[in-house]
């Protein structure tokens, strides 16, 4: 239908303009003139239902169509004319869209300085002939090209030589190190630590050795055969080199001269994240706040349902902060500034002037089932995030981080039983922080019983208490294994002769793996032991709500959420409706609660107050 009117249109420009050419009467160029507004008024109510059908089927949800609406200023970027190698401008696209890929073809067609010939001795052709560059032209892709430059970023080869490149270097180093005895000599954190001569990270390397005027002569023989047999040049004016502060002033300038490297301390950022040196203030995660209230800006609120702004919060605005997260513990003004942000997002704000919020942050952080939105709590997603970094350390003892850390902080103990001195580094202290909610929810799951202590261990599979709520008074048993009969069971008569009646209940129940395994932790929320960010998140707000007062009505109020939450209907009728029976509407009623009026008589009847029930 659409075609059909679009062809109408035209076959009546044609006519009136060939009418107006004829000098025909006045008669027939305003009937024609009146069926073209009527054919144009018709293809524009055309494209407004139709684009009304696509708003109201994929407006309010998380979906390519939704997000493109909510970025259409953005579509200003665009590329609308180019200057060619003789100074001409043009303008039309297909033309633009050829000098864009020709542009990128040649670029990767230049001379090669490398010998393919040698190269293909040792692998397959195809492995630096399949790559394919396409070039995306104001959001569309054009077609693909073959570049002819040699092993590039995108062939499949490329990232295994990016491995065996810097195993190479890796190698080098440790030559230096452990060939010739004392020409580069690792670092250690503290006593009983591992050495660390080198790390490789994203594509950058940091080296560690002592301040010494010959060791820095070592490792610039080291990078130097490395650029040798690489072709992959070091530039000193992108490197950076940090000194102990014992360090004396005449060998950090006999150093740098060597390196040729005047460039002292780190960035500021890197990948992305703050450099931990000192404390971790407020203003390092400013980045943050800019790219939420940036993303916000964008989008305004003209033409946002409700629905809309709730995938936007969930999909966008709680999803910047989740990399810095990861690593960091925010100040808690920062988390209530990135609240702030999306709260006022969500309510509405004109001219940095909020309006009325009629339910509170945290209830609508609490769950769908449970009378909430689901949005996330910073603070607490915050702590289930490093709550993961501490699982790492558990679940891979072996690795180098692992043992640096133990070594540093815990050497005579365990991560989950050990108390820490307030003098930390701020990626310690963040770990710590996560540590603090992931022992509320590891469990230690029995093997052979020899690891876990009785009275101080959480090993009893229960919610209330994983540990025995029995005294111990003056019993001596101290492992788990000391309750096992001689054939591997539970010993029943000295588990309930013990224990309370309520922790024999329990123990006896345990299922025991296998005497030939170890015992091991786990985490009790997931029912299959594994941790996850989203059962610690879980296990966090739970927490945080288990004082909380449970609802008075005799329905299950898990069912009487889903009820709205489950509705074949659009999103922003659901949220009126959790608005409608959570008591978020801007009834008279709650405005004299707020005293932004002075009665809340309804002013239709004149008789009864306007709550919700009255004004629904």
């Amino acid at each position: 239908m659409c075609k059909n009117v679009v062809r109408e249109i035209e076959n009546v420009w044609k006519e009136l303009v060939a009418a107006t050419l004829s000098n025909a009467d006045s008669g027939s160029l305003r009937r024609l003139s009146d069926k073209l507004h009527e054919l144009l008024y018709r293809e524009e109510m055309l494209w407004l239902q139709r684009s009304r059908i696509n708003w109201l089927k994929e407006g309010d949800r998380n979906t390519r169509f939704f997000h493109s609406r909510a970025v259409w200023r953005a579509k200003k970027n665009r590329i609308s004319k180019l200057r060619d190698a003789d100074g001409n401008v043009k303008t039309s696209i297909p033309v633009l869209e050829n000098m864009a890929t020709e542009y990128f073809k040649n670029l990767f067609s230049a001379d090669s300085t490398l010998d393919h010939s040698k190269v293909t001795r040792l692998i397959h052709q195809k492995c630096i002939t399949t790559v394919r560059y396409s070039v995306k032209f104001n959001g569309s892709l054009l077609p693909t090209f073959a570049p002819s430059r040699g092993l590039r970023q995108g062939d499949p080869l490329s990232p295994f030589l990016f491995l065996f490149v810097a195993d190479g270097l890796s190698l080098l180093l440790e030559l230096e190190e452990k060939v010739i005895q004392g020409a580069i000599s690792p670092v250690q954190v503290c006593r009983r630590a591992p050495d660390i001569s080198h790390l490789l990270c994203a594509g950058d390397t940091l080296l560690f050795f002592k301040a010494d005027n010959q060791q820095a002569e070592a490792v610039k023989g080291t990078l130097t055969n490395y650029a040798a047999a690489t072709g992959q040049v070091i530039n000193p004016s992108k490197c950076s080199i940090m000194f102990g502060d014992s360090s004396p002033t005449e060998v950090r300038d006999a150093i740098s001269h060597t390196l040729q490297i005047s460039s002292a301390g780190f960035e500021d950022r890197y990948l992305g994240f703050p450099t931990p040196d000192g404390r971790m203030h407020k203003g390092k995660f400013q980045s943050l706040q800019s790219k939420m209230w940036k993303r916000v800006i964008l989008w305004g609120e003209n033409f946002l349902f409700s629905g809309g702004k709730e995938i936007l919060i969930k999909s966008v605005l709680q999803a910047i902060p989740v990399y810095v997260m990861g690593l960091f513990k925010l100040p808690d003004s920062v988390c209530e500034d990135l609240t702030r942000i999306s709260r006022n997002f969500w309510w509405g704000a004109e001219n940095r002037k909020r309006k009325t919020h009629w339910k509170s942050w945290d209830c609508l952080t609490k769950p769908k089932n449970q009378g909430g939105l689901g949005f996330r709590d910073f603070k607490l997603f915050n702590q289930a995030l490093l709550s993961r970094q501490a699982w790492r350390l558990i679940d891979n003892p072996d690795s180098l981080c692992a043992r640096v850390l133990k070594a540093k902080y815990y050497p005579n103990g365990s991560l989950v039983d050990t108390s820490f001195s307030g003098c930390a580094s701020p990626c310690w202290k963040a770990i710590e922080f996560g540590l603090a909610l992931l022992k509320e929810g590891i469990i230690w799951r029995v093997g052979n019983g020899k690891s876990i202590r009785i009275w101080r261990d959480p090993w009893l599979p229960r919610d209330f208490s994983r540990r025995p709520i029995t005294r111990k008074n003056n019993c001596r048993l101290k492992w788990v294994s000391e309750l096992f009969t001689e054939q591997g069971s539970w010993d029943e008569a000295k588990v309930r002769r013990l224990f309370l009646p309520i922790d024999a209940e329990t123990i006896v129940k345990i299922r025991i793996r296998s005497r030939e395994e170890d015992d091991f932790v786990a985490c009790h929320p997931d029912q299959h032991g594994r941790f996850s960010v989203r059962s610690a998140y879980s296990w966090a707000l739970r927490m945080k709500l288990s004082n909380e007062n449970s609802s008075s009505s005799g329905m299950n109020p898990r069912n009487a959420w889903n009820i709205i939450w489950k509705c074949n209907i659009p999103q922003k009728v659901k949220i009126f409706g959790w608005k409608a029976v959570s008591n978020g509407l801007s009834t008279l009623e709650n405005k004299v609660k707020r005293t932004l009026e002075r009665d809340a008589t309804c002013q239709i009847c004149g008789t009864e107050k306007e709550d919700t029930l009255h004004s629904t």
